[in-house]
Parts: structure tokens; sequence; C-alpha cells
């Protein structure tokens, strides 16, 4: 188990962790305080909706009361009539013009228009009204009847030349709307468009008398048979609730459901903040709200659409969830980095414990334990392919007076080196383990035959070769081995070794002369003597 330490988060993770936190917790404090304002938005335009829908249907209320007094008022008496509708405008404000317009057949034309000069509008005559291009009163050409407005309320200079503008000579528009009126069972408002005496309106209509049936086509007087014809002429503006109507910041477009196509509505203000204008990065602020009044009769899709500045999120809000979100953060790095060192630890004692239980903490090399489950593994392995493994019982000898002569440290250090030869001289697949003492297990998985073996035994000796530069002077060490061969020998690890441990010993000879003073001659034979090794 020679596993790395690299559960411990590094430094670079560390510091990462304690940038990113804070910009994590400043992008929280964001998106919860946009939160905050989308929610007063939506509030907002929720409120303006209700408060539009209230104010429409007090104009259709109002409208049908005015109905109800023109068809109740006994010969047209215009003085109740303007009576009923000063009062409905003192009540409510926001009622820009009552309107009344008579069916006047062509023959009656005259007498009518020198009736209405008699009551006091001397200039007053039926024509017509260019919506569409000049915007400028026009004469009529002979019309079967004609629809002109013969009552307005309230009455001044700039809306006078409404007085006698022919319903079926202005545009389709109003035509349409007019006419829709006869057979709706509400009133029926036309689109928004600009009014003869400037601003934009629209106008409710509502026939006094009950309907008939319908003949003609576009733009056909005959198509409008009531007699009498109710208006109320509302300003755009006035439907919006008096807290919206002067709020700059925000842009207002009101749209109609049925106007022509590629009418993309209205707009009433926040004109200064063109959608073309907006910068790309304000652009993702940009709120809207899409709605469309609950209304029959006045049915508009209202579009109100802000900027979120700076000013709007709260500072304190920002600075209370960015420093909660912070101190959070490197609350919790401090804790994963105290998990991850408590991890490494216990992993750091684990490799410990294995190691202890597995090496030989002089040597670092793979101790009894590790060689037998290396061994087991590597006979399994060769039962299956049919190959053979080799063990190698390597002994040092005379290491005792080695340590008696020169004490254990020289000792130790012999030991090491031997270690360090031994793995340089093996195959990456072979283990060299000491199993006790001055005493080495070779484990030879995958060898051919038992001369592989004993190639593999030469090599080994002749790690003894070289003095060992561990005293002064330095040492000629020599050694002895034995081996044996899985399966040709024996089935199992425990008769490996014993064969080859006695192999060993049956083939050390004993060495007389001083260790310093050893003949190289003598190692260089064994090598190349293959009965020597046993």
């Amino acid at each position: 188990m020679d596993r790395s330490l690299d559960s411990h988060l590094s430094p670079f993770y560390l510091a990462l962790f304690y940038v990113l936190g804070p910009l994590a917790a400043l992008l929280l404090a964001l998106i919860i305080a946009f939160g905050h304002v989308q929610q007063a938005f939506d509030a907002m335009s929720k409120q303006a909706l209700r408060e539009m829908e209230a104010r429409a249907a007090t104009f259709e209320l109002a409208l049908e009361g005015f109905v109800n007094v023109i068809a109740i008022v006994q010969e047209h008496d215009d003085r109740q009539i303007r009576a009923y509708a000063r009062g409905l405008r003192q009540l409510y404000p926001e009622i820009y013009m009552f309107e009344i317009a008579t069916r006047v057949v062509h023959a009656e034309r005259d007498v009518f228009e020198r009736s209405m000069q008699a009551q006091g509008y001397r200039d007053f005559s039926i024509h017509g009204f260019d919506y569409e291009a000049s915007r400028q009163l026009r004469a009529l050409a002979e019309r079967p009847f004609y629809y002109p407005i013969r009552f307005i309320e309230p009455e001044s200079a700039a809306t006078m030349p409404v007085l006698g503008l022919d319903l079926g000579s202005t545009s389709k528009m109003h035509f349409d709307a007019a006419n829709q009126s006869l057979t709706a069972p509400r009133a029926v408002a036309s689109s928004p468009f600009e009014l003869l005496e400037g601003g934009l309106g629209y106008v409710i209509y509502r026939p006094v008398s009950g309907p008939v049936s319908t003949t003609g086509g576009e733009e056909d007087l005959s198509a409008l048979q009531a007699q009498e014809m109710a208006l109320l002429v509302i300003r755009v503006v006035d439907l919006l609730p008096r807290w919206l109507q002067h709020q700059d910041r925000y842009r207002i477009r009101l749209a109609y459901p049925q106007a022509s196509a590629g009418a993309d509505g209205w707009m009433l203000s926040g004109s200064a903040q063109d959608a073309s204008a907006v910068h790309w990065l304000t652009d993702l602020r940009t709120l809207q709200y899409v709605a469309v009044l609950n209304n029959r009769s006045q049915p508009f899709e209202l579009t109100l659409t802000t900027l979120v500045r700076g000013s709007d999120l709260s500072s304190i809000w920002l600075i209370l969830v960015f420093f909660s979100g912070t101190l959070l953060c490197f609350y919790g790095a401090h804790l994963v980095k105290q998990y991850s060192l408590r991890k490494s630890r216990v992993i750091e004692e684990q490799q410990q414990l294995y190691h202890k239980a597995n090496f030989d903490t002089l040597t670092r090399l793979p101790n009894i334990n590790l060689l037998l489950d290396r061994a087991e593994q590597a006979m399994r392995m060769a039962d299956r392919s049919n190959g053979k493994v080799g063990i190698c019982y390597l002994d040092i000898n005379k290491f005792k007076q080695i340590n008696d002569s020169l004490g254990h440290q020289i000792g130790d250090r012999a030991l090491v080196e031997i270690a360090t030869r031994l793995t340089t001289v093996l195959r990456a697949e072979d283990t060299a383990a000491r199993i006790h003492g001055d005493e080495f297990v070779i484990l030879l998985p995958e060898l051919d035959d038992g001369h592989a073996l004993r190639q593999v035994s030469a090599k080994i000796l002749a790690i003894f070769d070289q003095p060992f530069a561990i005293a002064e002077p330095a040492l000629l060490i020599g050694g002895s081995i034995g081996s044996a061969l899985y399966p040709d020998d024996a089935n199992d690890l425990e008769a490996l070794l014993h064969i080859s441990d006695e192999r060993m010993y049956s083939h050390k000879q004993p060495v007389d002369y001083p260790l310093a003073q050893r003949p190289a001659t003598d190692l260089a034979e064994l090598a190349t003597n293959p009965e020597r090794m046993g």
C-alpha cells in the first residue's frame, strides 16, 4: 500500500476557495437584491393594472349612465344632459369628454346645420377630419346620411372643431368601432389615436336606441342605423393611476388587441429611455411586465418596462448578505481544511501501519508478510499460464563478525547497501524481501525454466563483486544463495523456502580471510559456477 497523501487540499485550491467565496457571496447578494427589486416591480405593476381596470370599469359605467339619461330626457333637452355630464366629470375627473352623435339624412342636412347654428354654434357645419395624413378638417361629399357630433361636454376653444365631425368620415378605425357597438351587448372602445385637439386618446361608443339589422359595406353610412350614438372620450394618460402618469423611469406601452397587424402599441411615457439607446449591460437589468386589462370594452394590453439602477438596490442588504456569505465561505473553507488534514493524518497513519506490517524498517524492502502475499499471487498466475516461479534464499557470509568487530551501525549500513544493490539488478516484477537478520528471499515470478533461475542467482551474487564503501577501508562482503523452482521443486511457498534454505546452507563455504582482504576472484568463480549456488 504505497499511496501518496494527495487528499490534502493544495494551497492553490484553498486560495482559490478564499477568492471565489467572497465573489460567490457578492453574486448571491446581487441575485437576492435583484429579486427584491423584481418583486417590488411586479407588485407595483399589478397594483397599476388593478387601478387601471377599476378606472376602465368606471368609464364603462359612466357611459351607460350617460346613455340612459339621453334616452329618458324628453325632446333631447341638452341642458339636462349637460348638467348630468358635468356632474359625472366632477365625480370622475379622469373623464375627458362626453359626446353625442345624431343620425342626419342628406335631405335634412341644411336644416340640421341651421338649427345647430341657431343654438349658438354659428360656425357649425357637418365636416370630416383627416386622421391619417394632413390631420385637417375637410368638407364632405354628398352622402345619403351623416352621423355628426352635435353635443360635447366640456366645450372649449380647443374642442369646438369636434362639433359637426361626421363619424363615418373620420377613419376606418372609428367607423369600425362605432359600427361594432351597434350589435355588441356592451360598449366598444376604439384603438388609441391622436385627438383632434392633441394628445393620445380613445373613444368608447354606445348606441342610445336599440340596434337594428345592418347593411352596407365598409365606410357605408347606411350601416349605422341607431338614431343617436353616445361617445365617451378618454385621454389614455387618464387611464393610468396618477402616481404612474409622471414616472419617467417607466416605459409604458398600451396596445389594442384588435389593432391592425403590425401595430405594436402606443408609448405613453418614458420615451426618453429609447430601447435602442440602452447599453447591452443595462439590457441585462431590464424588468418587464405585460398584462391585459380585464375589461371587455377596453381590453388594452399594458406593458411596463424599467431599467434597474444602482440606487434601486439596498446597500445595507448587499453589505449584510456579502459579509455574511463571506464569513460562511471562510468558515466552510476552514472546516474543509480541517477535515482534509484529519483525513490525511488518518491515511498517513494507515500507511505507516501498512509499512510497519509489510516492510522492513531498516532496508525498506518487503518483509515476510508481503512476500507471502506476492508469492501466493505469483503462484496462482503461474498455474494459469503454466509458468514457473523462482525462490532464492540469500544469506550474508560472516555477518555476525561484521557486527561484532565493526559495530551494528556498520552492519546496518551493509544491509541497506545490499538491499539497494538487489533492487538495481532485479526486474520490476521481482520482489526482494528481508525476512530476518542477514537473510533475504528473492521472489522471481514468470520464469521460463531452471536455467533462467540460475542466471538470476548469478546476477544476485554479482552484487558482492564490488567492495562496500561503508567503512575505512572498504569491506569485501560475500553471500551464499540457494534456489528452488515452483512447481518443479515444491507446490507451496513454505516448502520452496525450506528447500532453498537447505541448498543455501549446503553450499555455504567457510571464509577464513580478513573482511578487508577478500579476493574478488572467489566471487567471480561463484558467479560462473552454478554448482556452488545450490
